[in-house]
């Protein structure tokens, strides 16, 4: 035992005195990099052998590391000059795990890089004299050896000597400042990948090594399967990471599935299929407190027959508005994170309408012009006045839609009509409905009527009354949908029904009925028009006296007659908001 310990202080005493033999015991880690003013610092947990060289088109310089891998990768935004932005990639895995250092720069311009114990500073600017890089006066550990950059890569003069921090600290401090935090177990982990773009570049890298620096990246922990290996090629310039992540899988035939608050387990499908078959089924009830449990169990069960989870049962306890599902762990993981995506408070639409009669018998340029368009009118439409119906009233033309796209002044203009006694406002309504659910405003009378049955009994005639009602009136119909732009799509199915003569006691009144169907998309608390519906009524009344009036030829001498007629349209406006939880 004694001369094992003697043996192993020996090791540990030579390896101290000779970094060659540390180095040779595995990679350096590279625990960050610093951008500041014209300068990028870059910080291995121990000195590593480097090679820098510079690119023309378009200017960056790029330094290498060899034996070393990075803890996480990074995309520092400098825009400075000249440094534009720094990144990091690990760009070999093997033979020799090779990481890299890439400074895009606005124009090419000498540098010099210098180190200090582990840490290298690539300072650009002053003079490019030397072609060789020149180190801190620090000493370079023996055995760690520097490569110099080609002819063609102009270097300058190692800057003063600068004071630095101890690494140890400064290593600690980046762990406290990237430890992952807490997530509930509902978090999907594939779903919240981030988005922001990344580039990085990999030779022949072991895949477990790539995945390692996403897993950094995001902040989330990886399981591999004894069947994830072999190495893999790929350059990305720019792409959402979560892209990234999943190109990555594609390309190597794995999948990913979550088995934890912050853990992916990495096998084949063929792996995680087995697995399905062979689990112990296990039954949870989910409480729901938005969704309908009836709706949601349709979605659970067809996803469930997509992931060939053929064994997976859902039922429903309307009672309790709750999900029954029996399943293996990880399937009911996976129904979990679901059913948290599905039962979300519902958005909500306040449908305000102004039913507006407008009167077009003194200026018909008071009613909505469909004929044109400008900034404040509608989409272009049209309507037609029916011929005049003596003595009766009827509505004619057809509803037309028109979009106000600025209606701050809506509400003044129709108290203006209706105050010089040009229109009037026949109803206000509100009503709030959830989103994509129906609301139903209805705005209408019961006309009764006297519907007689006539039958002869021996010879005498009896007659029977049967009373009732028809229902006249407007019904506004509104189905709103909020898009994700927060554009709010309406189905409008708007109607109006008028009596068009009396009962006869024979038959119900005739009606006259006008209605559409249509979808119209407006932003949140615009205003749409519903015109073109034209009441035209003419009346006739005669005077005269009596007798006289009836003679033929001279009776024009003894009788008045007088005509009048009114025009009036009926206008339906219909302002959409969104109304916040």
């Amino acid at each position: 035992m004694k001369k094992f310990i003697s043996a192993a202080v020996a090791a540990l005493f030579l390896a101290a005195q000779n970094p060659a033999l540390a180095l040779a015991a595995g990679n350096a880690t590279v625990e960050a990099v610093r951008v500041s003013s014209g300068s990028v610092y870059i910080e291995t947990d121990r000195p590593v052998e480097y090679r820098s060289f510079m690119q023309r088109n378009p200017p960056k310089l790029i330094v290498e590391l060899v034996n070393s891998r990075l803890r996480t990768l990074e995309d520092i935004p400098a825009g400075g000059d000249p440094i534009l932005k720094v990144r990091t990639g690990q760009f070999k895995t093997s033979p020799v795990s090779v990481s890299r250092v890439v400074m895009d720069l606005a124009r090419q311009a000498p540098y010099t890089i210098t180190r200090n114990g582990g840490e290298l500073a690539v300072v650009f600017g002053g003079s490019s004299s030397a072609p060789e890089i020149k180190d801190a006066p620090s000493p370079v550990p023996a055995g760690v050896k520097v490569i110099a950059p080609g002819p063609d890569q102009p270097q300058s003069p190692a800057d003063p000597v600068r004071t630095y921090a101890a690494p140890a600290a400064r290593r600690a401090s980046v762990v406290s400042e990237r430890r992952a935090p807490r997530y509930s177990s509902t978090r999907d982990i594939l779903d919240n990948l981030p988005r922001d773009p990344i580039s990085f570049d990999y030779n022949d890298a072991d895949v477990r090594e790539v995945f390692d620096m996403l897993a950094a990246k995001a902040n989330i922990n990886i399981i591999y399967d004894p069947d994830v290996s072999g190495t893999v090629t790929i350059s990305l310039t720019k792409v959402p990471f979560n892209e990234a992540f999943k190109t990555l899988l594609n390309i190597k035939g794995l999948a990913a599935e979550q088995v934890g608050d912050n853990i992916l387990r990495i096998a084949t499908p063929g792996t995680f299929l087995a697995e399905q078959k062979k689990a112990m089924p296990e039954t949870r009830v989910f409480f729901l407190n938005y969704a309908r449990a009836s709706d949601v169990m349709n979605q659970i069960s067809a996803v469930a027959t997509a992931e060939n989870r053929n064994s997976a049962k859902c039922t429903v306890d309307a009672q309790n508005n709750a999900l029954i599902v029996t399943d293996t762990p990880l399937g009911l993981d996976a129904t979990a994170r679901l059913i948290h995506s599905l039962d979300r408070v519902p958005k909500q639409v306040m449908i305000e309408v102004k039913l507006v009669e407008v009167d077009l018998s003194h200026s018909l340029d008071m009613g909505v012009n469909w004929s044109f368009s400008n900034n404040s009118g509608g989409i272009s439409g049209g309507s037609y006045f029916p011929g005049p119906v003596p003595g009766g009233a009827v509505y004619g033309g057809s509803f037309t839609f028109g979009k106000m796209l600025g209606n701050t002044r809506l509400d003044a203009v129709i108290a203006a009509a209706v105050h010089d006694g040009k229109a009037k406002v026949l109803s206000d309504p509100k009503v709030a409905t959830l989103n994509n659910k129906e609301a139903n405003i209805n705005i209408t009378d019961q006309t009764p009527y006297d519907q007689q049955t006539v039958t002869v009994v021996n010879g005498v005639s009896q007659t029977a009354h049967a009373y009732s009602n028809v229902t006249t009136g407007i019904t506004l119909k509104v189905t709103p949908t909020i898009n994700s732009d927060g554009r709010i799509t309406m189905h409008l199915v708007p109607s109006v029904i008028q009596l068009t003569g009396t009962p006869n006691g024979v038959a119900p009144p005739p009606t006259a009925t006008r209605d559409a169907d249509t979808n119209v998309i407006v932003r949140d608390g615009e205003t749409i028009v519903i015109g073109g519906l034209i009441q035209d009524i003419q009346t006739e009344d005669v005077y005269k006296v009596p007798l006289l009036g009836d003679i033929p030829v001279l009776g024009a001498l003894f009788r008045k007659k007088s005509t009048s007629r009114k025009r009036v349209e009926l206008l339906i406006f219909v302002t959409p908001r969104t109304v916040e939880a």
